[in-house]
Parts: C-alpha cells; sequence; structure tokens
C-alpha cells in the first residue's frame, strides 16, 4: 500500500464457533448457505481477475480498479449493518479489516482491494448507516447507530469475516491487522483498547480518537474566523498559499536545512502580522487587519477559561490545505456542527455561537465520549495479547492537529514508559497533511511496516517515505522517525535524500 495523507466502532449475537479442522467450502456460492448467528448472507460471487468497479455509495463514487480473482460475500449484520468479506484465490493466510472515514457510512472499496492483491481475506463495512462524511444527521435520536458507529460494527464484523474465512478456507487467520485512518484511525485504536485480541497489529493513521474535543476544536476554528464562510475574517484559497509561503521561508531552517518543509511546528513562531496590508484593501499577498487576528487565533489551541487545552491550535505549515479543511465551512466546521447537532445535543437546531468551551466540550465527553473517544491510555490487555500498535501523524494536518496525536502518545508513554517500545511506535510525517497535498513525502507502506514487526519482530524504528513528482520519479525522501525523535540533517549529502538524516532528538 502506497500510503497517502489523503485520507466502529457489544456483538448482538454469539457468532458461530466452527473446529479448526472444519473442511474448506467447495466453491464461492456454499457459502450463501453459511450458517453465522446476526449475519444474513445476501451475495457470495467468484470474481474474476480483472477490473473491478466499486458500487455508487453515499458520499462515495464509484472507483475502478485491477483486482486477481476472489469471493465477495456481501452480508447484513444486524439490525443493518452493511459488509463485505472478500476472500482471494491466492490466499497469504492472513487477515485484513479496514476502517472508514468522518462520520461516512460507506465501504472503502480501494481498501479492500488493496488486501485482496497482496492475498490478505478482508472486511469493511458501513457502520450501519448511510452518509456523507461530514454529515451526522443519521444519528438523531439513534443511540443503537452510535454505538455500532463508536465501536461495535468494527468488531462485529471482524467477528463474523474471520468464521467466513473459516468456512471458506477450512483454517483460521494466521495473523490478523486493522489500517484506518483519521476516523478510522479512531477505530483502530478503539478495537485495541475494548477488543484486545481482534487484531495482531493495528495501524492508526492521522486518528481522531479524541473525538468530543476534536469536534470542539473545530467548532472553535469557526468562532475564531467570525462564525460565517462569508466572514470578512476567512481567507481566500489563494491568501492562504501567501501565508503558507510565509510561514515556511521564515522556518523551514529551524531543523538545520532548507528543504521545504517544517519538521517540528512547534519551534515556529511566525507572526502573521508582517503580512498586514498596507491599507483597508485587502490584496491576494496581503491580509486585513481582521484577517491578521483570525490567523493568530487559528495558531493558538482552543482553551477553557483557566488554560486547559480543548484542542490544540492549527500547526504552522499546514496552510496549503486549509482550503479542503477549515476554510468557508469546507470539513471542519459542517462535521463538527452536525456532530454537535445530532449527537450531542439531539436537537438540529443547535446554534453552535452558543459554544462555551468551558461547558460544551465536557457535556459531550459525558454524553458520547464512552462511545466515540478512543483517548483510554490502558492498553494492557492489547499489550498482554502480544498487539502492536503503529500511530502516524502528519505535523501539517489541518483536520486532525498532530498535537492531539502527540498528547495521546504522551498518555501512553507516562504509563507503559520503558515498556511503550515493546508494542507502539508514533512516527511524526514532516510536512505531511490530511487532504493528500504539501511539500512533505507522504508514500510509504505503513501495512508493511507493521507486517515486517509482527511477523518478523523488526520494530518501525525508521521507515523511509518518499514523494514522487509528476513524471513518477523520487524527488524526495525522508526517514520517518518513532517520536519523540526527529529526522535530523548530518551536515552533508543531498538534502533530498533520506540517507543524509538520521533519527535522533533535536537539539533544545
Amino acid at each position: 500500500m502506497r500510503h497517502s495523507a489523503t485520507l466502529c466502532w457489544l456483538v448482538f449475537g454469539a457468532l458461530m464457533l466452527l473446529n479448526p479442522a472444519t473442511a474448506a467450502a467447495d466453491s464461492c456460492t456454499d457459502l450463501m448457505s453459511a450458517q453465522i448467528a446476526g449475519a444474513t448472507i445476501t451475495a457470495a460471487t467468484d470474481v474474476p481477475a480483472g477490473s473491478f468497479t466499486s458500487p455508487q455509495q453515499v458520499g462515495l463514487p464509484p472507483v475502478e480498479f485491477d483486482v486477481p480473482a476472489f469471493c465477495r460475500v456481501q452480508l447484513t449484520l444486524a439490525p443493518a449493518i452493511v459488509t463485505e468479506v472478500w476472500l482471494p484465490a491466492a490466499w497469504n493466510g492472513n487477515f485484513a479489516g479496514w476502517g472508514n472515514g468522518g462520520e461516512l457510512g460507506g465501504i472503502i472499496y480501494t481498501l479492500l482491494g488493496y488486501g485482496v492483491i497482496e492475498g490478505y481475506a478482508g472486511v469493511a463495512s458501513d457502520l450501519g448507516h448511510e452518509s456523507y462524511s461530514a454529515d451526522a444527521s443519521w444519528a438523531l435520536n439513534q443511540h443503537g447507530l452510535i454505538t455500532e458507529f463508536g465501536y461495535s460494527a468494527t468488531h462485529d464484523m471482524t467477528v463474523a469475516a474471520k468464521s467466513l474465512v473459516q468456512i471458506y478456507y477450512g483454517t483460521t487467520p494466521g495473523h490478523s491487522y486493522f489500517y484506518g485512518a483519521s476516523a478510522g484511525g479512531r477505530q483502530a485504536l478503539m478495537e485495541a483498547e475494548r477488543y484486545p485480541t481482534d487484531y495482531n497489529g493495528v495501524i492508526a493513521v492521522s486518528p481522531g480518537q479524541n473525538w468530543s474535543n476534536l469536534a470542539s476544536g473545530m467548532i472553535g476554528e469557526e468562532l475564531k474566523l467570525g462564525g460565517s464562510g462569508s466572514s470578512p475574517s476567512q481567507l481566500t484559497d489563494s491568501q492562504a498559499l501567501t501565508l503558507n509561503r510565509a510561514v515556511i521561508a521564515a522556518c523551514d531552517a529551524l531543523d538545520g536545512v532548507r528543504d521545504g518543509l517544517i519538521t517540528d511546528p512547534t519551534r515556529c513562531h511566525f507572526d502573521p502580522g508582517v503580512l498586514t496590508c498596507p491599507d483597508q484593501n485587502t490584496a491576494l499577498n496581503c491580509l486585513s487587519a481582521a484577517q491578521v487576528s483570525a490567523v493568530r487565533a487559528l495558531y493558538q489551541p482552543v482553551t477553557r477559561s483557566d488554560g486547559t487545552v480543548v484542542y490544540g491550535g492549527l500547526p504552522y505549515g499546514s496552510e496549503y490545505e486549509w482550503f479542503c479543511s477549515v476554510l468557508h465551512d469546507a470539513f471542519n466546521f459542517p462535521f463538527a456542527d452536525s456532530w454537535y447537532q445530532n449527537e450531542v445535543y439531539s436537537n438540529p437546531d443547535w446554534d453552535f455561537t452558543t459554544f462555551n468551551a468551558d461547558v460544551d466540550p465536557a457535556r459531550a465527553a459525558i454524553r458520547l465520549g464512552e462511545t466515540d473517544n478512543a483517548s483510554s491510555p490502558d492498553l494492557d490487555l492489547f499489550r498482554a495479547a502480544g498487539g502492536r500498535l503503529l500511530i502516524t501523524q502528519g505535523q501539517s494536518d489541518a483536520i486532525v492537529v498532530p498535537q492531539n496525536t502527540i498528547t495521546y502518545y504522551e498518555t501512553l508513554l507516562a504509563r507503559y514508559k520503558d515498556r511503550a517500545k515493546t508494542f507502539t511506535r508514533l512516527l511524526m510525517e514532516p510536512g505531511v497533511g490530511h487532504c493528500g497535498q504539501g511539500p512533505g513525502p507522504d508514500s510509504w507502506d505503513p501495512f508493511a511496516a507493521m507486517v515486517n514487526w509482527v511477523e518478523n519482530g523488526v520494530a518501525p524504528d525508521s521507515i523511509i517515505a518518499y514523494r514522487f513528482g509528476k513524471n513518477g520519479q523520487v524527488n524526495m525522501s525522508r526517514p520517518l522517525c518513532p517520536w519523540p525523535k526527529q529526522p535530523v540533517y548530518s551536515g552533508h549529502g543531498d538534502i533530498n535524500r533520506a540517507k543524509s538524516f538520521s533519527c535522533r532528538k533535536p537539539p533544545e
């Protein structure tokens, strides 16, 4: 899998227990008669090698990609969790579960496709509803659906799929892996926390793990921008790019090399006031006083009145992707507003301008923290079961801000101290955002890194990531380092090649 920055959640009945020595099914269509408690199999189809086109889904248009031959099983888990299990003809003996994104109720078929290409039997579901990634209207007064989204659907699909694997191949999977990004990363952490024996390896990419604080932070961002997509405090996309260039120019060299990347945004202290327009006529290459004030506020965390941080500020260097996240109600605000209206307050007319950082985040955590927040550092059972957890996070992410992920990882380090390195790593990605753009090297394979760790005992202590040019050639490579280490330039050699860097704790 070439990872790009671009881019669940009580079982309804005990699933059928099968003897590991059970003979394999004679054919894919035989699975139509498989008896799995709580599941209705609606189709079992042999898919030949060649081009596969996914079905149209709400929020997910069809995609076409090549696949090897596999058995496609479509099933519904009680009460209405649409699920697919893909069983490759050339099975590698292992299993993969795949996550979702945002409030999305839909299957990400490209992940299932990657799995069968690599030989994995895999599963994915719609988490029990259909929706766009920023739309939580499906959850209004629907506690059961919220629980499915929060944690139960991911576990249910895993158990059902493993039963089908055993029926089809006549044996259980050797190793099981889960991959999820963004909201899928939250699913990943919830699996490790609640269901520690479901997966041997769990990969959480840019995980929105503290869901209530994340949504609260996004409401705070909107208020800082004037509370409207058309507020005079809003920046144009061109102004955001001008701001990004100025930030990079000011802070690029803080890591000892001028390479177009800000390795550690927390060391940057750029003041957007230097871009203030000389008069009241806002231009593309400068900012009005209202815009400067808003930008300064966006870089700061959302806090309670006593200074306690609710959610981190936007990282310096993320401005290039504000167009698809923060500005003009692109994603962050409609996502957070819909969650608060439909899930926290069960009131579609809730007015976000009444948001109070001293009150609303705490209410949200009380009402939904148990189902939606995957932020407990207690992974004792996962660690005892031999599980491995790999977390990755872009340093230029304007949707799941990096400090959110670092704060969670610090709770793991505080709990496990030196024992943490026996089962978990956090890899920070300089210059990588959430929407698939940016200057940083975002192409690497976290799935392969996890497999190497679980099956060969090789921990991901330095993974090489790549950035490809338009011609398909590598124009930058860089080691991804286990936090708090960072890639530090050796002082000689090509600054665009990983071999010129080593993973070290940066100088103070």
